[in-house]
C-alpha cells in the first residue's frame, strides 16, 4: 500500500536490502504513489542482467478488472519496458508465476471471473510482446491454485509443469 489507501494507492515497487536485511531503498514502479491505481506484483525473475516482474491489477484505476503485466528493468534499474495483457478477456486475471524461457517469458495464473474459473499459460517474448495464451482443464470444472502465490510452474526443457486444483470434483 501507499499513503494508507485501501485500493487506489497500491503499486508495483521495487526494495532493495543488504546482507542483514537492512532495507537500503523503495522505488515505485511505472505510477508514482499519488495516482489511483491498483496494481499487485505477483513474482520476480533475474535473468540476462535485467529483472523482470510480473503483476496484475488495474493500469486505468482501481476498479476490479484487472489484466495481467510485466515490467523490465535494465540493469540500471530503469524500467527499460512494461507490458499490459488481458489473457482470454476474463477481466480478473491473476498471475501467480513467471519464469525465464529460451524465447522470453511463461506466466502462470487463473483467471477470477470466468465461470468456470480458469488455469492459464501465457507466453511473451524477451522484447514484451505477446505470443500465445492459453487456459486450461474441463470447461465444467472450476480450476484454481491452492495457494495463490505458490510456485505453480517449473520449465522441463521440452515443455513446461504447472500444478492446480479441481473445486468441484473430478479429476
Amino acid at each position: 500500500f501507499t499513503a494508507g489507501a485501501p485500493f487506489s494507492g497500491k503499486r508495483v515497487a521495487l526494495s532493495k536490502f543488504d546482507f542483514t536485511g537492512q532495507q537500503l531503498e523503495t522505488n515505485y514502479l511505472l505510477y508514482p504513489d499519488n495516482v489511483d491505481r491498483r496494481l499487485y506484483p505477483s513474482d520476480i525473475i533475474a535473468s540476462n542482467d535485467s529483472l523482470t516482474i510480473a503483476y496484475f491489477g488495474d493500469i486505468n484505476g482501481s476498479s476490479g478488472n484487472w489484466t495481467q503485466g510485466l515490467i523490465r528493468l535494465d540493469t540500471t534499474g530503469a524500467v527499460a519496458w512494461a507490458r499490459d495483457f488481458n489473457v482470454g478477456g476474463s477481466g480478473q486475471e491473476h498471475g501467480t508465476k513467471i519464469i525465464a524461457t529460451s524465447f522470453g517469458y511463461v506466466i502462470a495464473g487463473r483467471t477470477n471471473l470466468t465461470t468456470p474459473k480458469r488455469l492459464f499459460l501465457m507466453a511473451v517474448s524477451q522484447s514484451g510482446n505477446l505470443l500465445w495464451t492459453k487456459s486450461y482443464g474441463d470447461p465444467s470444472q472450476e480450476q484454481t491454485l491452492v495457494d495463490y502465490y505458490a510456485s505453480n510452474l517449473v520449465d522441463m526443457g521440452d515443455g513446461y509443469l504447472m500444478t492446480g486444483m479441481v473445486d468441484n470434483g473430478g479429476g
